[in-house]
């Protein structure tokens, strides 16, 4: 179940994995809203969510693989602006 702050960000993100259109220039469903840091505490906000598709979410933040914590969060920045002290 998804959390008030990924249904913002789901709905700031539009349909398509942030990371394949942005980065890989593919239109892929969203299927996921990744926590950049996790849901405890203050962490719980839509600028630290972001969506992808399931394949970007598991393989990048929970196999080690990309796309990074690191370039999910430069994507993030380059999209709407979020500085990195917002992210972290």
């Amino acid at each position: 179940m998804r959390t008030p702050a990924q249904n913002q960000a789901a709905e700031r993100d539009g349909p398509h994995c942030l990371w394949h259109k942005y980065r890989l220039g593919a239109l892929v469903s969203a299927t996921d809203v990744h926590h950049l840091l996790g849901r405890g505490g203050d962490r719980d906000r839509p600028e630290l969510c972001l969506s992808l598709c399931h394949r970007c979410h598991i393989a990048g933040n929970h196999a080690g693989r990309e796309p990074t914590r690191e370039q999910l969060k430069q994507l993030l920045f380059d999209l709407y602006g979020y500085s990195q002290l917002t992210l972290d």
